[in-house]
């Protein structure tokens, strides 16, 4: 009985040593767990993201915009660290709700996003980049016109195109690339 005791207590003793000296990532290849525990998911911006505006000019002109994220469109860009781990970050795209009024009355109501940029970006651009934002040039505004700008960038590059988008007071958009360079500080 003792015998039989000792050959038990032996074999339960001996268990999972060669386990203590696997690495991790082995232990987790073994159990074919290790995709589920190498991969990272991030969502660029978290949350709802939603920036509003209302601007109001001396001729009459007021506009409202609101920008805001899309929750169910996003670009997807998957990257591999030193230890394997999968990395897919998720930037969501952003849209503008822009409404014009003059003297209180509604003009026009449009959805700006990377469609209204077709004729300036190909397929490939629009679907790799994301609207940075969206800010009205007071500046630039005249009283017949607002000028908004927007920047589009392909995340982690640095790969931008920047445009000017005229809201006409009868309602009509026009759309302006801006050529930009590079500059080195």
């Amino acid at each position: 009985m003792c015998i039989l005791l000792f050959v038990v207590i032996s074999f339960i003793g001996c268990d999972g040593r060669e386990k203590a000296y696997q690495k991790n990532q082995e232990v987790l290849q073994k159990a074919q767990l290790l995709e589920s525990f190498s991969e990272q998911i991030k969502f660029i911006p978290e949350n709802y993201t939603e920036i509003a505006t209302d601007t109001t000019f001396s001729n009459g002109l007021q506009i409202k915009l609101n920008y805001h994220s899309l929750e169910n469109d996003y670009v997807l860009k998957t990257s591999k660290t030193k230890q394997d781990t999968i990395i897919k970050e998720h930037f969501k795209n952003f849209e503008v709700s822009l409404q014009l009024f003059k003297n209180e009355s509604l003009i026009t109501e449009k959805t700006i996003n990377k469609h209204l940029f077709s004729e300036f970006i190909d397929a490939n651009f629009r679907e790799e980049a994301i609207m940075l934002y969206v800010w009205v040039d007071h500046s630039s505004s005249t009283e017949k016109q607002v000028c908004l700008n927007t920047a589009f960038n392909i995340p982690n590059t640095s790969i931008f195109k920047d445009f000017v988008i005229y809201v006409n007071d009868n309602g009509s958009l026009y759309v302006k690339e801006l050529k930009t360079t590079k500059t080195t500080i």
